[in-house]
């Protein structure tokens, strides 16, 4: 229970929450809120020409919510940024006053907000904010499409998903890069409309919805390495049990794109589900290694051999760190490693290991054995998520 409405407000809805859990944004009554664990409710207001607004996303810091309210003064929507200062209007595209400009989503770092905008053409279009919400980007439509809608950003900043109208019936899932535009997911066999209202942290994985018939939709998945599928059908050819419900939506993916929230149906019945160890296109990537460093008996004190890897995306998102030693000379064969005394046993070369669970690895005490042959040790290392290591 994060406590009563704040002041003015008969009731609250939580809609988006920070990366660490201390901040919620989402709208109490007909206003703005931010809730943080430190001081509770915040009524963040409405655009003053407004009878209605919603906070729909909040940065991972949690310092800065976006939403829109109904009436920017112009008779149309008005699309906010709020950072501590009040709430800001962010601009609509050149022409875009009177129709659709709404904020859906904001990246991690609080750099871009996404969303639609009106413009001097038909339909409205799919844009992202940039410079603290003062620039705002077309991102265009699907060939043949008028309206597009931008739903959410990854975590490095390269990919925003959405869906658009296009030249065939109905509309589409898109996935926009700078290099590459706005391209088109499809849909699933069967299927009428998509939309993609999530992306993982790198841009390779996106969650959402199709629709099979009118007031009829279906969870979808689309990545890299399979394309776009009906996340029930694919679930089930892993091997996964539902217990009967079909998924009707998916709405967020985590940052590896291992792990999915969506709403199954059964009979009438909705059930929230948590689906986790998806397979997922993207393994950690190691940025640094210690490849080349040595500790040798004469080494003083404490030697540390280091290798920095992120998740998906960027971070530290649950990385599982593992140092291995080589036990036969040119095998290959790699032992895990724990903290403690560790002897060699070709050479007999003795060490303390600490460290063997972390990106760090700590050799001391080195002391050569005697009535053996020397010989070189060689250790490495692996990161390890929920999609696979390196």
């Amino acid at each position: 229970d994060l406590g009563p409405p704040p002041l003015g407000s008969p009731w609250t809805a939580a809609n988006s929450i920070s990366a660490t859990g201390n901040a919620v944004a989402g709208n109490g009554g007909n206003s703005l809120f931010r809730w943080t664990s430190a001081g509770g409710m915040q009524n963040l207001g409405i655009w003053p020409s407004s009878t209605v607004g919603l906070a729909r996303g909040i940065s991972a810091n949690g310092n800065i919510v976006v939403g829109w309210s109904n009436n920017n003064g112009f008779g149309g929507q008005a699309a906010l940024r709020w950072a501590g200062a009040g709430l800001q209007l962010l601009p609509a595209l050149p022409g875009g006053l009177s129709i659709g400009n709404n904020a859906f989503g904001i990246s991690p770092d609080g750099s871009i907000i996404v969303g639609t905008s009106g413009w001097s053409g038909a339909g409205i279009r799919a844009v992202r904010w940039l410079s603290a919400g003062t620039i705002v980007q077309d991102l265009g439509a699907l060939p043949g499409g008028t309206n597009a809608r931008a739903n959410d950003c990854s975590t490095d900043n390269t990919t925003i998903v959405g869906s658009s109208t296009w030249i065939g019936l109905g509309q589409r899932a898109f996935r926009w890069t700078s290099a590459g535009g706005m391209v088109n997911l499809g849909v699933p066999a069967g299927g009428l409309d998509s939309s993609a209202d999530a992306v993982n942290g790198d841009g390779k994985a996106a969650v959402g919805s199709y629709s099979i018939a009118v007031n009829n939709s279906r969870a979808l998945l689309w990545n890299t390495n399979i394309g776009t599928v009906d996340l029930t059908n694919y679930l089930t050819s892993l091997g996964a049990s539902l217990g009967g419900y079909t998924l009707i939506s998916a709405t967020d993916i985590s940052q590896d794109g291992s792990a999915i929230v969506a709403t199954g149906s059964l009979l009438g019945l909705s059930r929230a589900f948590l689906i986790r160890n998806v397979p997922c296109p993207s393994t950690p990537r190691i940025i640094s290694d210690p490849i080349g460093r040595a500790a040798c008996p004469t080494s003083p004190g404490v030697v540390a051999f280091t290798f920095d890897a992120e998740a998906p995306g960027g971070g530290q998102v649950n990385l599982e760190y593992r140092w291995v030693v080589e036990i036969s000379p040119t095998t290959g064969e790699l032992v895990p490693l724990s903290d403690g005394p560790f002897v060699d046993p070709l050479s007999g070369t003795s060490m303390l290991i600490s460290g063997a669970a972390t990106n760090t690895l700590h050799i001391s005490d080195i002391v050569a054995g005697v009535g053996l042959p020397p010989r070189d040790i060689n250790f490495g290392g692996t990161v390890a998520s929920a999609c696979g290591a390196v």
